[in-house]
């Protein structure tokens, strides 16, 4: 063993002592090898060089008899190195000549140069051929001489190493051979120490087995310690997923256990609420998911994903709510649908979504479309049936799914045939009609999907447009980041199941596997940075988001903007207006060049007031002149609601309920006729009235007297007064004022110059109208717009491309051809008169919808009057216009005189001449005194232009030789012509007035005006041009004095019309319906104040819950009378009190809602007078409840007072007030009665209700500034027969002259109550008191 230790000990000496030699021998190498390392490459870079060179080259310079100096330098240099002798040219000739010179040049071996050879190259490179080795000298010479220039140098510079490095070599040849004998020496030894080892191995062989349970326990005790790391390093990748695990398995069998429900949810959404818009959709969604248990859902994230929903998108859905629900649907209805899409943006998205599918277009009124049923059937294609208005019954067995199957062929009946059908076949009808009305048996067979606009779903659309116009980035983003967070939760459920399926695919100890462990810290880390990266998106988008809605206002405003528009079709139905074309004024106002400014909230506001502009005018111009006004209210009222509060508001449209306050004083400068009003203003607007000093009567009467304008010279200089509370004074205290102070906010609220509009139909064209948009002209009676588009047509596109057409029977079929005709040839088309071919109006607007390969240059013109039959969608698609007669009777007479042919009219007669003149100016009176309806007439009378041609006909044949026969003219006109229009007896009247003043021989022979104070007749030559002369020359303004009207009576037309726009304002705010719903929040916002003022009215008033007891028998009419009165008005109460407690406990939950609950609550909510109670009491002030609800118990506790007064027989003791009555008219006639009985005079003689002031009497208005309506004095009334009438005249009791007179219950002039005698001054004032239409009025509702 120690022998063996001794070898061991040498063989180690050995071994250092060849580890000594072999690291000088490694030294040695090194450095020789790192000399030689920097110069081979440069050797060998050069040989190639030389070997790239072909034979022509070096052929080339072997031939040159007299080389460049370079040359010859370079060769030589060659020569030398090579150790030829013969340097000279000749010399390197003979050297190029020989064969393999290349190889020989290329294989010549630098060891064999010796010192000297080497010093002379030296010496002959740096000598005079210095200059000639230098690369870019060498290269000007030959590509050739280059290579060998560098090949000499590098073999030179090879040489040097070599010859500094040999003793080097030859010191490592010394230190090999002695490596070689120590080798010798290290296996001697080794060969010993073998034998020695077989000694040892027997020793080892025992110690091993000693040893080996030693290392078993070392082995079990490391693989422990691997395995316990190997565990913890596990459970330290998987302890993050365990908690994340655990939460997703309580979700997910959360989710599987909701599964059903959120599933049936789905269904039930797409079978009962695609049709229904967002509201209803949410609030039966709520309600079911109550019934279910159900916490959260929401139809898009369970039926779809978001990638999805961002392709809907891209393809041109919009991305509100209600259009991707409606998307879904249309894809994964199993019915087929029926889309509703008044926009067409659902279309165009279907088209683009299926454009990779086989896509058929068509109509049900195509001829064609059976046909092209059957090929997309039978061969699979996608149908797309547009502009459906019902469902036909040849789509039944496709909507049944009747398909007949044999084997694997399937068929279906198309219409009388039975074709085969391919799985593949798609159905998708479509109609821009959201009023669609389809058959009970069709309803089942379809899903309608109703894409008709929401507010909130316009509202995300106008979000949308505005940012991808004013800040593109933000959306880009945002679609950016939903698809990114998408993809990213696509990965990381991606890395979720390969982390599982590792686990589950692993095979033996897990935790002995190294790659699984690897792997799942792999996946681990990868699933930590994308949860971090969704954090991150989740900021990011909750920026964008508030970066979004930064131009939410706008949005909103415009969403408002668009709902306003269309509440005008409750006010009339040719105001209706298609959401394409609001988006193009939105979009308009985007792009107006307005004032340049990086303030956001300026930009939004600037934006606003440029979209309420351009809308305004927009639209203004499709109303009639009445509407304007009211259209710019509404937008106040939907805009700028902070400029008035809702009882404000409420107030202004007689809306507001207030509990009723007792014993206010009146301020005694209020007129009586505003005191009613005056109180309910202290009563509803007790803040407002605390501002406005109406203790001060002073400056309250000057106002009340005043002519300016009535908002500068406002009594109360406070700025805290709103414009709008003005408007509220303005409404109680000058009326007549209201309509101009209205006009005045519109104007500056809406930074527009006026409410009415100009109108160039040139500009239309050039400016706004499109080949594919019909532009509609919307007229009223007696308007023509066909001369002044005649006119343009004549010097825009010429008079031979330009057709019109009337419409009546027999035109529908030509103007079809026209309508293709002109769209082919780029015509325009006039098609007149729409408003007689109403019925067939929807094929003209389905033709107008199928148009193709339109010309640009074709127009189709429209013009209608109108119509409540009118398509809506004919009317939302066109560009529409209003035309209405100018005002005036100057305006007037020229309409007049332009239907009349020129020349015709110049072969009559100087008297026929006149005498159409004086029919012109009649007509044109009678028409323009519509303007002061119901002063003018109680209501409209449709007088026309074939009134005034017949009359012109009469006229004609009533003129003989020996002049006109005035009787016939006046008979037939009077009772057959414009008479026969005519329905109230002091209308016509009047309209005997006229005739009486018009059809005189004075006014034809010029010795009277015509009617108009210093206008004659003209005495002209019979000349049509010299009449229309004549004509230019009257005033363009009217007087009230030109109808004979008194000088106020613009007052009650300017009351009238406010009131008429405040009740249109109050009708389009009536928009709860008769559903059926029953909302409690609503309901008791709405109607508890109404029963709390109602129980304030009646609790106060035991004696109103009395119960009645009528005498057994009554004799006296009058006490008849009032005892009637007085249970009628009493019962009315209890009637009233009785819906209306319903009506409370209903709200309370204590009661059943029923039919008449339902009825009265809806009416009172909107304002409206339950007809239920109308009917007890038809003439109240229907505009306001409250003023109605406190007429009726003010008038009965009255009645007990009168009552009262009757028993004790002291009834006419006092001045009796005909305002306290509720039937005034049953009082004049149980007066009639009480008076016949106790005269002894027959009832039907008793014809005249006189009244009696002594000697005074009626007087005429002459001037401006006088109230609308005069409180007359008390006076005496009382029945008589004609002769005793002429007795109290001949006993000067009363004046000899009078009138009857109406007396009406209100100034709307709806009731007549009865006729009444007034005596008046003169016999020549009787036809001026007719005239103006003077009457009187028992109550002063306006």
């Amino acid at each position: 063993m120690q022998e063996s230790v001794k070898e061991q000990n040498d063989v180690e000496k050995l071994k250092d002592r060849m580890k000594i030699e072999e690291e000088k021998l490694n030294e040695k190498k090194a450095f020789v090898n790192s000399k030689l390392a920097n110069i081979e490459p440069i050797l060998e870079t050069a040989k190639q060089a030389v070997g790239a060179l072909g034979q022509k080259e070096l052929s080339e310079i072997r031939s040159l008899p007299q080389p460049p100096v370079t040359i010859r330098f370079i060769m030589q240099g060659v020569l030398l190195l090579m150790g030829l002798k013969d340097s000279s040219w000749k010399g390197a000739q003979n050297f190029l000549g020989r064969t393999g010179v290349k190889e020989q040049i290329i294989s010549f071996n630098t060891e064999n140069v010796d010192k000297k050879t080497l010093e002379e190259v030296k010496k002959f490179l740096s000598g005079e051929a210095s200059e000639a080795f230098k690369d870019e000298v060498a290269a000007r010479s030959s590509k050739a001489a280059l290579s060998l220039a560098r090949w000499i140098k590098a073999q030179v510079e090879y040489t040097e190493v070599l010859q500094m490095v040999g003793p080097l070599k030859k010191e490592m040849e010394i230190l090999q051979k002695s490596q070689d004998v120590l080798n010798q020496q290290l296996n001697q030894c080794e060969s010993k120490i073998l034998s020695l080892n077989e000694k040892v191995k027997k020793l080892q062989e025992e110690y091993e087995q000693k040893t080996q349970e030693a290392e078993a326990l070392k082995f079990n005790l490391q693989q422990a310690e691997k395995t316990l790391s190997s565990a913890q390093n596990l459970l330290s990748k998987l302890g993050g997923e365990k908690e994340r695990w655990e939460k997703q398995v309580e979700k997910e069998t959360k989710e599987l256990k909701e599964l059903p429900y959120l599933s049936l949810l789905a269904a039930a959404f797409m079978i009962y609420l695609p049709d229904t818009p967002e509201n209803i959709r949410t609030e039966y969604i709520e309600k079911w998911k109550q019934m279910l248990g159900i916490k959260q859902f929401a139809f898009r994230t369970f039926m779809s994903t978001e990638s999805e929903m961002l392709k809907y998108k891209a393809e041109g859905l919009p991305g509100d709510e209600l259009s991707i629900e409606n998307a879904i649907v249309i894809l994964e209805s199993i019915k087929y649908p029926l889309i509703i899409d008044p926009s067409k943006r659902a279309t165009e998205w279907l088209k683009t979504n299926l454009m990779n599918r086989n896509i058929e277009c068509t109509t049900l009124h195509d001829t064609k479309f059976s046909t092209t049923l059957e090929l997309a059937v039978r061969f699979g294609k996608t149908l797309m049936i547009e502009e459906v208005d019902r469902v036909e019954p040849i789509l039944y067995p496709l909507l049944r799914n009747e398909i007949i199957v044999h084997g694997s062929r399937k068929s279906v009946l198309v219409g009388d045939k039975i074709i085969d059908y391919s799985d593949d076949f798609k159905l998708f009808m479509i109609t821009r009609n959201p009023n669609i009305v389809l058959s009970p048996d069709s309803i089942p067979l379809v899903t309608v999907v109703n894409f008709t606009v929401t507010k909130s779903g316009l509202e995300g659309q106008l979000l949308s447009q505005t940012l991808q116009h004013e800040n593109p980035e933000i959306e880009e983003k945002k679609s950016t980041l939903l698809k990114k967070e998408e993809d990213s939760k696509i990965q990381l459920s991606e890395l979720e199941k390969q982390l599982l399926n590792e686990l589950a695919l692993s095979k033996g100890n897990l935790l002995e596997n190294d790659a699984l462990i690897t792997k799942l810290a792999e996946i681990k880390k990868k699933s930590q940075a994308i949860v971090a990266s969704l954090s991150e998106s989740s900021k990011v988008m909750m920026e964008l988001e508030t970066k979004r809605n930064q131009y939410k206002p706008f949005a909103e405003m415009g969403s408002n903007l668009f709902f306003l528009i269309n509440d005008l079709r409750k006010v009339n139905h040719m105001y209706q207006f298609s959401l394409s074309s609001f988006l193009k004024l939105f979009d308009q106002a985007l792009t107006t060049k307005l004032d340049k400014t990086t303030d956001i909230n300026l930009r939004i506001s600037l934006l606003k007031q440029e979209l309420q502009r351009i809308t305004y005018y927009y639209i203004s111009r499709s109303l009639f002149k009445e509407d304007r006004l009211l259209f710019g209210m509404h937008m106040i009222y939907g805009i700028f609601s902070s400029m008035f509060t809702t009882q404000q508001w409420d107030f202004f449209t007689g809306n507001i309920i207030k509990e009723q306050k007792t014993n206010i004083s009146i301020p005694t400068w209020v007129p009586n006729d505003r005191a009613k009003t005056f109180q309910l203003l202290i009563t509803s607007l007790p803040e407002t009235t605390t501002k406005l000093q109406f203790n001060n009567s002073e400056i309250w009467k000057r106002w009340i007297a005043t002519k300016d304008d009535v908002l500068k010279t406002f009594p109360v200089d406070d700025s805290s007064i709103t414009n709008f509370e003005k408007i509220i004074v303005a409404k109680i205290l000058r009326p007549d004022q209201l309509f101009n102070i209205m006009n005045d906010l519109v104007c500056k609220t809406l930074d527009i110059k006026s409410t009415s509009s100009s109108l160039k139909l040139s500009n239309i064209y050039k400016q706004e109208s499109i080949c594919t948009e019909p532009i509609l002209l919307i007229t009223t009676p007696g308007t023509d717009p066909s001369q002044e588009l005649r006119e343009m047509a004549l010097q825009t596109v010429g008079y031979s491309n330009f057709i019109e057409l009337a419409m009546g029977q027999g035109q529908t079929e030509e103007a079809l051809m026209l309508i293709r005709k002109c769209t082919r040839e780029g015509k325009w088309l006039f098609l007149k008169n729409l408003h007689l071919v109403i019925g067939w109006l929807p094929m003209l607007e389905k033709e107008i919808a199928t148009l193709a390969d339109v010309n640009d240059n074709f127009r189709l013109w429209l013009t209608t009057e109108s119509q409540e039959g009118f398509p809506l969608i004919l009317l939302q698609q066109s560009l529409k216009v209003t035309f209405e007669a100018p005002p005036g009777v100057k305006q007037n007479i020229l309409r007049t005189f332009d239907n009349i042919d020129s020349n015709e009219f110049n072969q009559f007669n100087k008297t026929k001449m006149k005498l159409l003149l004086i029919l012109a100016w009649f007509h044109a009176i009678v028409q323009e005194r519509r303007s002061y309806i119901p002063q003018g007439w109680t209501k409209f009378y449709e007088f026309s232009f074939t009134d005034f041609r017949s009359s012109s006909d009469i006229i004609s044949s009533a003129i003989s030789n020996s002049g006109p026969e005035w009787k016939t003219i006046f008979g037939l006109l009077e009772n057959a012509i414009y008479g026969g229009r005519v329905d109230n007896k002091y209308d016509l009247k009047v309209l005997q007035s006229y005739l009486k003043k018009f059809f005189d021989i004075n006014i034809l022979n010029n010795k009277l005006p015509l009617f108009t104070k210093g206008i004659y007749l003209p005495d002209i030559n019979n000349s049509y041009e010299e009449y229309l002369k004549f004509i230019e020359k009257l005033p363009e303004v009217d007087q009230p004095e030109l109808f004979g009207l008194p000088p106020n009576s613009d007052k009650l037309v300017q009351i009238s019309r406010s009131n008429k726009i405040i009740e249109k304002l109050k009708m389009i705010l009536s928009s709860i319906e008769t559903t059926g719903h029953f909302n409690k929040e609503e309901w008791s916002s709405k109607l508890i104040p109404l029963v709390q003022m109602w129980n304030s009215l009646v609790q106060n008033q035991p004696t109103l819950n009395q119960p009645w007891k009528e005498k057994s028998s009554l004799t006296d009419p009058v006490e008849s009378f009032f005892a009637q009165e007085l249970e009628n008005s009493l019962h009315m109460i209890k009637f009233i009190d009785n819906d209306i407690q319903k009506i409370n406990e209903v709200i309370k939950g204590i009661a059943l809602i029923d039919s008449t609950i339902q009825d009265n609550s809806i009416s009172l909510m909107n304002g409206i007078i339950p007809e239920r109670w109308q009917e007890k009491w038809e003439n109240g002030p229907a505009n306001n409840i409250q003023l109605w609800l406190s007429e009726v118990v003010n008038k009965t506790l009255k009645l007990k007072d009168l009552y009262s007064l009757v028993q004790g027989d002291k009834l006419f003791s006092r001045p009796l007030e005909f305002t306290n009555l509720f039937h005034p008219h049953i009082f004049f006639n149980a007066l009639k009665q009480l008076t016949a009985r106790k005269t002894g005079v027959q009832l039907d003689d008793l014809s005249i209700l006189t009244t009696n002031w002594g000697q005074a009497y009626f007087k005429y208005i002459s001037s401006d500034s006088t109230p609308a309506l005069v409180e007359i004095p008390q006076c005496e009334v009382f029945w008589v027969t004609e002769q005793q009438l002429e007795k109290l005249k001949q006993g000067n009791e009363i004046p000899n002259l009078g009138l009857s007179l109406p007396v009406y219950y209100s100034p709307t002039r709806d009731f007549t109550v009865v006729d009444m005698y007034m005596p008046i001054q003169s016999s020549t004032d009787i036809d001026k008191y007719i005239l103006t239409g003077s009457a009187l009025f028992i109550e002063n509702y306006q």
